[in-house]
């Protein structure tokens, strides 16, 4: 039998090592591969195992203390805390722009005290691996693991880390079955809470959803842009805290229509409570069923089917003017176009005396970069947005 001499072993040890290379750089996975992050996210929730109940809940604030104490960039699930150790996502994009490759991870907190562990990588592109650990017998065990590639990722102006995956036969009909939002915006520095009070109060229950009070320009005295019978649903639901459904619709129906009849006096109180105009405007400019003396909405317009992907509203600044009255400027966030500003627009409020408010105006500021929800109304002729 032939000996193996140092020489060939050298030889056998330099094609080992040729043919490892050549597999490696073939998958692209030679220095970006993220480590266990199995393991990974099971440590970092082991660190806060001290701050949970008996039921292994604890609270989101207390959990991101420890995860910063311990250098972990991270966030509460729900966006209500503010993100720790932004740096860590920072530095990743200054090495991302000057043309490096990096990977950086991040947590999420759960709702049920679990933990969701997020890794950017490169490898033959950018792609994104998500990892969630829930507690199990009193130990944090991984539950859920995906790995997608990216067709977008960025730091916006305004520090939201954006990112896009790319998820085969992620249809909105499959929202049953595994179904999660393609685009991912996460806040690296809080609002103010001016703006995030004001936004709240004034913005959040109107939206963009079936309504052009925010995405038209308009004054009191001049709201022909506005279709006042689809505003009026809007309006419902900051008044009672939700749209009319359906199944709930106090109103009888038009005859031979999907549309509901609003008595006049009741829709004409709600219009005049948030909009500083006269009955006689209201009359004018709804669409009003005089042999009825009532007011034609379709309940179903804002359930139907582009709800689920409207911008919402940010405010981004606050002016309180010399008349008492509030100018907000608002940015729409758009995951659905991976933007947090797909249009910029200016609403000036005024609170009235007994706690209530009122809408004075709205200005679209134009772009060609707008990016407008869709909206076409079932009940009044619509001018183009401007």
């Amino acid at each position: 039998m032939r000996r193996i001499s140092c020489f060939d072993l050298i030889s056998l040890f330099l094609l080992a090592v040729c043919l490892l290379l050549t597999g490696c750089a073939a998958s692209g996975r030679i220095d970006n591969m993220p480590e266990d992050a199995g393991a990974d996210v099971c440590r970092a929730a082991l660190l806060y195992k001290d701050v949970l109940d008996a039921n292994c809940m604890g609270d989101s604030g207390e959990i991101l203390a420890v995860l910063e104490q311990n250098g972990l960039a991270a966030i509460d699930d729900a966006g209500e805390c503010s993100f720790v150790n932004p740096d860590v996502i920072r530095s990743f994009f200054a090495e991302k722009a000057a043309g490096g490759t990096p990977s950086v991870r991040f947590y999420r907190v759960c709702y049920d005290g679990g933990l969701s562990c997020t890794t950017l990588y490169y490898a033959d592109g950018w792609r994104c691996r998500n990892t969630r650990a829930a507690w199990r017998d009193d130990m944090p065990q991984v539950t859920f693991t995906a790995d997608y590639a990216l067709t977008a990722l960025f730091l916006s102006e305004k520090e939201s880390l954006i990112y896009t995956c790319a998820i085969p036969d992620n249809t909105a009909a499959s929202k049953h079955d595994g179904y999660i939002e393609p685009t991912t915006m996460i806040r690296l520095t809080p609002k103010a809470p001016v703006c995030a009070e004001a936004e709240e109060k004034f913005l959040a229950d109107i939206g963009y959803n079936y309504n052009g009070l925010f995405t038209r320009t308009w004054t009191a005295d001049s709201l022909d842009s506005v279709c006042l019978n689809d505003l009026y649903l809007s309006l419902w639901r900051l008044e009672h805290g939700d749209y009319i459904y359906y199944f709930n619709d106090p109103y009888p129906k038009m005859d031979g229509t999907a549309f509901s009849l609003v008595p006049g006096v009741e829709f004409e109180a709600l219009i005049m409570k948030y909009l500083d105009v006269p009955q006689k405007y209201v009359r004018a400019h709804a669409q009003y069923d005089a042999e009825m003396a009532a007011y034609p909405v379709y309940v179903q317009g804002p359930h139907d089917g582009v709800s689920d992907s409207m911008p919402t509203p940010e405010v981004t600044a606050v002016q309180r003017n010399a008349d008492g009255t509030y100018t907000l400027t608002v940015d729409a966030v758009y995951p659905a176009y991976a933007t947090d500003r797909a249009f910029t627009h200016i609403v000036t409020v005024r609170p009235e005396s007994d706690g209530t408010f009122r809408y004075v105006s709205n200005t679209l500021l134009p772009s060609p970069d707008n990016i407008l929800p869709p909206y076409t109304s079932r009940i009044c002729p619509m001018p183009d947005a401007a």
